[in-house]
């Protein structure tokens, strides 16, 4: 099983940080291996939003079809107040069942790999159409 976070991050870190990934990534590893620490602990207070449990519960409501995923594929989702948590067997399987309906919130959102070297931006799909 792979463990995947997800953060959704403050305006001003988007802006200023969404091409500084790996940055980004090593100060969030970091926190999580060291939350006690009270200089990491309030620099993540900071770029980080608490999540709405509410809102991303509701677009899971009303988006998400009907899986059976006790025989699609192992997987957990743990929801803390600035992060969510999700296992799957795979990055595939996490997309998938996972993070493309998160693409349904209109923020931007990181996602960090616990033990691998997968990180990045998950940017919401925009609805536009083009006028002729």
């Amino acid at each position: 099983m792979e463990t995947y976070y997800m953060f959704f991050l403050e305006d001003e870190v988007q802006n200023n940080y969404f091409y500084k990934s790996g940055l980004l990534c090593q100060f969030i590893r970091s926190y999580l291996s060291n939350p006690d620490r009270e200089d990491l602990r309030d620099q993540f207070f900071y770029i980080t939003r608490v999540i709405n449990q509410k809102d991303l519960m509701t677009c899971f409501k009303n988006d998400l079809p009907t899986y059976n995923f006790n025989l699609i594929e192992p997987y957990s989702i743990t929801m803390r107040p600035r992060w969510v948590e999700v296992e799957f067997d795979s990055l595939q399987s996490a997309y998938s069942l996972f993070f493309q309906w998160i693409k349904q919130i209109r923020k931007c959102c990181f996602i960090v790999e616990k033990n691998g070297d997968n990180f990045g931006w998950l940017s919401p799909l925009r609805k536009e159409s083009l006028l002729s």
